[in-house]
């Protein structure tokens, strides 16, 4: 959860929505017994974050140039926000899986139906 947030807040929040947020990537991956609490604070700073640059962009400028290289290229807004919901998909899965093992619990976490895609306002989709 620290890597996806502080992904999605730097990426996102700060890059293209000016949060002044400032990724502290290594920590994302090396800190421990961090409290379920500031789990959940984290998660709810990064929909703010989002949410917040997102509100802002317009379809003109989903086709503008990321303003970072990734992977030394530049990409369109709209392919790179893709590859940021891929790259939190993938990571989604692996915490299900491990919640699914840790637990005993093959339930799943219940992604979101296509049936409620379909529903969705015109204006969301």
């Amino acid at each position: 959860m620290l890597h996806l947030c502080g992904n999605l807040r730097h990426f996102i929040g700060a890059v293209l929505g000016n949060s002044g947020y400032v990724r502290d990537r290594e920590a994302e991956f090396s800190r421990r017994d961090v409290p379920r609490a500031d789990l959940l604070a984290l998660v709810e700073a990064a929909k703010t974050d989002v949410t917040s640059a997102m509100a802002r962009m317009d379809d003109a400028a989903m086709h503008e140039a990321f303003p970072v290289e990734y992977g030394g290229t530049t990409v369109r807004i709209d392919l790179f926000l893709t590859h940021l919901l891929s790259h939190l998909a993938f990571h989604l899965g692996q915490i299900d899986y491990h919640r699914r093992a840790a637990l005993a619990d093959a339930t799943s976490a219940n992604p979101i139906a296509a049936e409620s895609l379909a529903a969705a306002p015109s204006a969301a989709r």
